[in-house]
């Protein structure tokens, strides 16, 4: 934790400092970055902005400044998961844990907790494909948690008044419930 915390501010400082894509993509500055990683030796950078007509994109990018896009993610405020998307808390939250435990951050937006849950979209690194694509297994668990050391991922749900937890693992591509209170 301490090492991606370290990674995060050393991104930003970077970002800061360098002026961004000099013209190329005035959308990336310090200012829009949400996060950074690093993936394969490579720094990926996630800069996000607020579409004229409602929603956000968040680009993934690479370089010193974000001047190579490789994925453009598109979160309107519709649909099933980003229905009440909260910018402020979605981007300041954004995590890469790495959810199937295969070596690649992967990527974790949270939303506002609408009901007693907080709830978020995962994206998964797909190797082949080298872009995130949208988990939805992974997206429905609320207040998702993930340990690297016993490749589980641990979920909460506070609804009705109580507190049921679910553990999963991966069997290969599928995520699987384990036990639950």
């Amino acid at each position: 934790m301490k090492k991606a915390l370290s990674l995060l501010i050393s991104c930003l400082m970077l970002v800061s400092l360098v002026s961004c894509a000099a013209g190329k993509n005035s959308k990336h500055t310090a200012k829009n970055l949400a996060g950074c990683s690093e993936q394969d030796g490579t720094d990926l950078l996630f800069y996000y902005y607020e579409k004229d007509g409602g929603g956000a994109v968040l680009d993934v990018c690479t370089g010193k400044n974000g001047s190579n896009i490789i994925q453009i993610i598109s979160l309107e405020k519709s649909g099933e998961y980003y229905i009440d998307l909260d910018y402020e808390l979605s981007f300041e939250g954004i995590r890469f844990d790495d959810m199937n435990f295969d070596g690649h951050p992967d990527l974790y937006l949270p939303l506002s907790a609408v009901t007693e849950n907080l709830q978020g979209m995962a994206w998964l690194w797909n190797v082949d494909k080298e872009q995130y694509i949208l988990s939805d297994s992974l997206s429905k668990i609320t207040e998702l948690r993930t340990d690297e050391g016993k490749k589980c991922i641990y979920g909460c749900d506070y609804s009705n008044g109580g507190e049921q937890r679910s553990v999963y693992t991966w069997n290969g591509s599928r995520l699987i419930r384990r036990d639950a209170d």
